[in-house]
């Protein structure tokens, strides 16, 4: 899967010759959310059979000059040693493609979309967002297809902005790093809420009803508060997480755990002592 930077397709293409030379299958979920990827691997009854390795093509909330791969196994990300070995692998071999290695088959897996919104919608009741306006800042990335669906579904009067992708325009000005136009226009509409995401749709940032922006620590102490988390007495957070949230949360009874910067790094503390909910300011929130 991939956000809408020009430079996909063509990443796309170069990795197939590689892939099917080893006596594997490339599957293309086409655009969506970085989070996608863990989902898809770890539900057998949705993906395709024998997949174990998924790959996204993404640069973040990165200009759209820039692009990179991150590897998901169903446990996650993969570790950093692992990263390690593969760029030593890189930096050492050769640039030119053995014999044979030209063509490229890609097997397209369409429903990959639909497949991801009913899982999101499903969580909730019918109509949770009936008779609310909701706006949404797309960043004209990997959310742009999949997320007015899942709010649509879910009852809410929706106003979408930057989700016209053209290859080039994913980040710029929009999203979640530059949350002014939500705002703008959360106040042209008298929206009840807003939501901006990043290129790759894995962090969010919120706006209520005043205007205000909610970041990550925000929404984990709005979250820790949901009858889903009333026995949690952890939450991880990072180094560069607000001593605010560690009061709040603390006068909750609630201890925060402080990672190193990296949802990684989120996800490595949450497994580790088996926590429910974890997160960073930039908008990474995990909900186990």
């Amino acid at each position: 899967l991939s956000d809408t930077r020009e430079s996909c397709q063509r990443i796309k293409l170069s990795l197939g010759p590689g892939i099917n030379s080893c006596g594997l299958t490339l599957i293309d979920a086409g655009i969506l959310p970085t989070p996608a990827a863990k989902f898809l691997l770890s539900n057998p009854e949705n993906n395709p059979p024998g997949s174990e390795i998924a790959i996204v093509i993404s640069a973040s909330h990165n200009q759209y000059q820039d692009n990179g791969i991150k590897l998901f196994t169903k446990l996650g990300k993969i570790s950093d040693d692992d990263e390690s070995f593969i760029s030593n692998l890189w930096n050492n071999s050769s640039t030119t493609f053995p014999p044979g290695l030209k063509t490229t088959t890609i097997n397209n897996w369409p429903e990959a979309q639909n497949i991801y919104a009913n899982y999101l919608i499903n969580h909730f009741p019918q109509n949770f967002l009936k008779n609310k306006k909701i706006v949404l800042d797309c960043a004209n990335g990997a959310a742009y297809k999949v997320a007015p669906i899942v709010f649509e579904k879910l009852g809410a009067n929706l106003t979408v902005i930057n989700n016209s992708p053209n290859g080039k325009n994913i980040n710029n000005s929009c999203g979640s790093t530059n949350p002014e136009n939500l705002i703008k226009t959360m106040k042209e509409v008298d929206a009840d809420a807003g939501f901006a995401f990043d290129g790759d749709s894995d962090r969010v940032i919120s706006v209520n009803h005043k205007g205000e922006i909610k970041d990550g620590d925000d929404i984990l102490a709005m979250l820790i508060k949901d009858q889903e988390f009333k026995n949690e007495s952890k939450v991880v957070g990072t180094l560069m997480s607000n001593s605010g949230l560690e009061r709040s949360l603390q006068k909750s009874g609630v201890f925060l755990i402080r990672a190193d910067v990296g949802d990684k790094n989120v996800a490595n503390e949450l497994e580790r002592d088996n926590i429910l909910l974890g997160g960073e300011p930039c908008g990474h929130l995990i909900i186990k």
